[in-house]
């Protein structure tokens, strides 16, 4: 959870967990076995996304699990709730974006559509076991120049304003154990 939904009025910034985004159909982030998956724990393998022949893929060093398949995906972001359930945000060459998530309401996976935004990332806030009454999967992006927030636990149908932003480059726990993001132009940590 992000406290009071509110960037930090003095950036702390630090190496994140996972490597630097490179490429836009590219994310990592930390997992556990295999989807749905605790049996070895939460964050012992380093997972990535790709994008094949329009499916979405998501892989860690002992297998491949084909999550999505949609045409014309032009960027993406991943991340796992406290069970391994898969979320994915990605956004299409029409410019629509959507978030893919695990709607534990209907025990099941839905597809909710959030229109013309810019760089949907997602991002776990907090993978340390002993967060998990506090860790929340974050869904922000970009909008008129402002990055938004919406959280697992409001079932993201609440909007956060956090501050003036013109594109996420990355986003993700940092070795600090704060959430971080970069912004594109000025590569601010926050």
């Amino acid at each position: 959870m992000i406290p009071n939904n509110q960037l930090s009025s003095t950036p702390i910034p630090n190496e994140f967990l996972t490597p630097t985004r490179m490429y836009p159909l590219v994310d990592y982030e930390w997992g556990g076995v295999g989807i749905r998956d605790l049996s070895q724990g939460r964050n012992g393998y380093l997972w990535s996304s790709s994008y094949v022949d329009n499916k979405i893929i998501l892989s860690n060093p002992l297998g491949s699990h084909e999550i999505l398949t949609v045409a014309n995906v032009v960027q993406l972001s991943f991340a796992f709730d406290l069970n391994m359930n898969p979320y994915i945000a990605y956004k299409l060459l029409n410019g629509q974006s959507y978030l893919y998530w695990y709607d534990s309401t209907v025990n099941a996976a839905v597809t909710t559509p959030y229109g013309t935004v810019l760089s949907p990332m997602l991002a776990l806030d907090d993978i340390r076991p002993n967060q998990n009454a506090n860790a929340d999967v974050i869904f922000a992006y970009v909008r008129d120049g402002m990055v938004y927030v919406r959280n697992q636990r409001e079932r993201f149908q609440t909007e956060h304003q956090l501050g003036v932003f013109d594109a996420i480059v990355q986003m993700g726990m940092m070795r600090n154990y704060r959430l971080g993001f970069i912004n594109v132009k000025v590569k601010k940590y926050y």
